[in-house]
């Protein structure tokens, strides 16, 4: 669902006839580059946003509280407390299930391998059977992953697509849906989950990386969750080197114009997660 811009899109600053969030913070990003301009038309230049919630996961608790899968995909490998995503908005543009390699067709592949809001990869929504009686009563099979009332994680979950023609194919708002996710058929944002994991848990930089530390593990438990947006630009710019002397540097590129890329995250509340652990 790639959001094109509207008739009335004002290159510098606001789309004053579409007010919403995501505009807003578009707004923002737009007026932050004046005297530069944004080309729709070039097929590369996007502002791409993201909602994230992240929640402080104690993994000492059990295995089944960051699911199976494999350290591979967990933030920190050791059961112990981390930040984890889980989730991201908007919800109905937050997977990538398509893959390609830029030649032959398309085909149905998840780049990563679980819902944004399933951080237990369960494959289901897990709810608490008194927190949410209504839901537990039609499904049954989300309830007590390991025999317990764990936790309830927040809606948002949706189940993988059965084929290629109702698979995600965006990730995040696309202000121009310019920006192709590398390797993929979907546009939106190169920021992973496990990308977004690693950098909020920043455990070498503040030395929390120490498990064996009583200490440690205590520090880690009181790290509060938070909600965080993603900005991304992507902005192709024309080299001034049209001169001779210069000519290697447009071999170097194959172009004269070179694609810059900058992101920044910013606190978001309204996305700050509220997980009932038991």
């Amino acid at each position: 669902m790639a959001v094109r811009y509207h008739p009335t899109f004002n290159p510098t600053g606001c789309n004053t006839a579409n007010r919403t969030f995501y505009h807003e913070i578009s707004c923002v990003m737009l007026a932050s580059m004046d005297p530069l301009r944004m080309t729709p038309e070039n097929g590369v230049d996007d502002i791409i946003i993201s909602g994230v919630s992240i929640e402080n996961v104690d993994a000492s608790r059990g295995n089944a509280w960051l699911g199976t899968l494999g350290s591979d995909w967990r933030p920190l490998a050791a059961n112990v407390p981390q930040l984890v995503v889980v989730g991201r908005y908007p919800t109905n543009a937050n997977e990538c299930e398509a893959t390609w390699d830029g030649i032959g067709t398309p085909a149905l592949g998840a780049l990563e391998p679980r819902d944004p809001f399933d951080f237990n990869y369960s494959g289901d929504r897990d709810v608490d059977d008194i927190a949410d009686e209504t839901f537990a009563e039609t499904n049954p099979a989300r309830i007590n992953v390991t025999g317990e009332d764990d936790f309830d994680e927040i809606v948002g979950m949706d189940v993988p697509a059965a084929n290629l023609a109702n698979a995600e194919k965006q990730v995040g708002f696309a202000l121009f849906g310019n920006h192709r996710i590398t390797g993929t058929a979907c546009v939106g944002s190169e920021w992973t989950l496990e990308e977004l994991s690693r950098v909020v848990n920043l455990s070498s930089t503040l030395e929390l990386d120490d498990y064996g530390d009583p200490e440690v593990i205590g520090a880690r438990r009181m790290i509060p969750g938070q909600g965080i947006i993603m900005v991304e630009m992507f902005w192709q710019h024309r080299l001034l080197l049209n001169i001779p002397v210069l000519s290697p540097v447009f071999v170097a590129i194959g172009s004269e114009r070179a694609t810059i890329s900058v992101w920044a995250a910013f606190p978001l509340p309204a996305v700050e997660p509220f997980i009932s652990f038991d």
